[in-house]
């Protein structure tokens, strides 16, 4: 066999394979003695067919599986003599394939990036370290006694958290908007849940009052239809409910804790600390992978980059079914910046785990399918589930490499230790 390769691209590989003729006829010549054994025609006995009456029944059709077989055994062999990693399925063209003569064809893909990781010690990254306070934790206390609590009508102003019952009506400024209204819908007056400038008139007012706003979409809003869009709104308030908070004593029981302020402390704190730490640890993973995406660039194949928009496709698919809704399919152009961003954290995080030479050790896998199954009401259930499910099993491996990776690459970088409230790593 004869093979060369050139290169279309900088990932692009071309292979031009020849295979001798007399390995095309050896792989006929066993299929047609292999037929010879068990092929059953009428008037002969099996195993009795003459040569001659299986090559005019079979032989057109034996010859094209073998020249099948041939090439892809040929093709193996080839990418592994000139030690090539195909990302995606080579692209077979240029056959020829004549009785009688060599079987030529050539074979089109792209191959895996070839790179070194870059020294990442001298990069320098700031580690946030939070600090959480008496003042802290006594605040999220009080918190907690006031979401607790139930929500009863007051004949009161209204203030920043409170709920409403509302009739409105909002109708954009556009020619061909139609009013929009609605009756006896609640919502909770809080600034991030509103149109820009609806709060701070809603504030104050109190149950039987009427508003009639000019407001303007911003253009952060989901609906990209109406960004930047005026909007005439009327309201009217037809109740306003409070919340009292609820003794600590109360709290305790309803989180199961011993009586006394300090076991509230302790539970509250551990939860504010769980909350922080994965905050932190979130904002340090993603510093670590930009950094490492910056410092080591590379040609992307093309064909991974498809392969991963075509996976996103398909868990829209999967969502939409499981939630019973119509399937949003994204186009390309709208997903191909994101898929290019997995790929791209993809090989740099397998090369990250082939240098450190890190495994998803069951310990650890087994301590991430807890603290998720912990979030369940029948925790040994979730976890019965993941273990017998490959696919949800690998998702939580995953996540362990890539937290090792992260770490890894983390304890070559020279870390900057800065210190942040609670409060303020809460608003970030």
């Amino acid at each position: 066999m004869d093979v060369s390769v050139e290169s279309t691209s900088n990932l692009g590989r071309r292979l031009t394979v020849r295979v001798p003729d007399a390995t095309v006829q050896t792989h006929i010549q066993e299929r047609m003695q292999s037929l010879a054994k068990d092929a059953k025609l009428k008037g002969f006995r099996p195993g009795k067919v003459p040569q001659k009456v299986l090559q005019q029944k079979f032989g057109e059709s034996v010859r094209l599986e073998a020249i099948e077989q041939v090439m892809r055994q040929a093709l193996t062999d080839a990418i592994s003599d000139k030690s090539l990693k195909p990302a995606g399925m080579p692209r077979i063209d240029n056959v020829k394939d004549q009785s009688g003569e060599d079987l030529h064809f050539t074979a089109e893909f792209e191959i895996y990036p070839e790179f070194e990781l870059v020294d990442m010690s001298k990069e320098q990254i700031d580690v946030k370290k939070v600090e959480i306070t008496a003042d802290d934790v006594a605040k999220q206390i009080q918190k907690l006694q006031l979401e607790m609590a139930g929500w009863e009508t007051k004949e009161k102003k209204i203030e920043q958290l409170d709920q409403i019952k509302i009739d409105f009506s909002l109708q954009v400024d556009d020619a061909d908007s139609t009013k929009d209204a609605k009756q006896d819908v609640t919502i909770q007056v809080k600034e991030d849940a509103l149109l820009p400038g609806l709060m701070q008139e809603l504030v104050g007012k109190q149950k039987g009052d009427e508003l009639k706003l000019d407001l303007t979409y911003p253009d952060t809003w989901p609906d990209e239809n109406v960004r930047n869009k005026g909007v005439h709104v009327e309201i009217t308030i037809k109740e306003v409910f409070a919340r009292d908070p609820i003794a600590e004593a109360e709290v305790n029981k309803r989180l199961k804790l011993e009586e006394g302020r300090e076991a509230l402390e302790a539970h509250v704190k551990a939860r504010m600390q769980d909350q922080v730490d994965k905050m932190v640890k979130e904002q340090t993973q993603e510093k670590v992978l930009e950094s490492l995406s910056e410092k080591n660039q590379f040609d992307l194949p093309d064909a991974l980059i498809q392969q991963e928009m075509e996976s996103m496709k398909r868990d829209e698919m999967r969502q939409a079914e499981s939630q019973q809704r119509p399937a949003n399919i994204p186009g390309d152009d709208e997903i191909k910046d994101v898929a290019k961003r997995r790929v791209e954290l993809g090989l740099l995080l397998n090369k990250v785990i082939e240098k450190f030479e890190l495994k998803a050790d069951g310990e650890n896998v087994r301590k991430q399918v807890d603290i998720l199954a912990s979030q369940f009401p029948d925790p040994a259930k979730v976890v019965e589930i993941y273990y017998s499910n490959d696919e949800l099993l690998g998702s939580i491996e995953k996540k362990v490499l890539l937290d090792k990776a992260v770490d890894a690459i983390l304890e070559t970088m020279q870390q900057n230790e800065t210190k942040v409230s609670f409060e303020d790593m809460v608003k970030e």
